[in-house]
């Protein structure tokens, strides 16, 4: 996915769209910032936003130290980013 700095779309949204995109299953391992930040290009403080953003609908658990994870279960339909 290539991140459109110009959109009228903020970029963290991007970003969380991105990531809900990656969840496949139940209690996977999300990518790192790390990896996101090479992948797409963003800041770190932009991958926490789209995080927290996901956190706060119950799709991802973060961990302090671990990483983030995909909700288990997982809610029903999809990601509101």
């Amino acid at each position: 996915m290539i991140i459109d700095h110009d959109s009228a779309v903020p970029v963290w949204r991007q970003t969380a769209a991105w990531l809900a995109d990656q969840i496949k299953t139940a209690g996977q391992r999300m990518p790192s910032e790390s990896t996101i930040e090479q992948e797409l290009g963003v800041s770190r403080g932009t991958i926490r936003h789209a995080y927290r953003h996901l956190a706060d609908q119950g799709w991802v658990v973060i961990v302090n130290g671990k990483g983030a994870f995909a909700a288990t279960p997982l809610p029903e339909g999809k990601p509101q980013v």
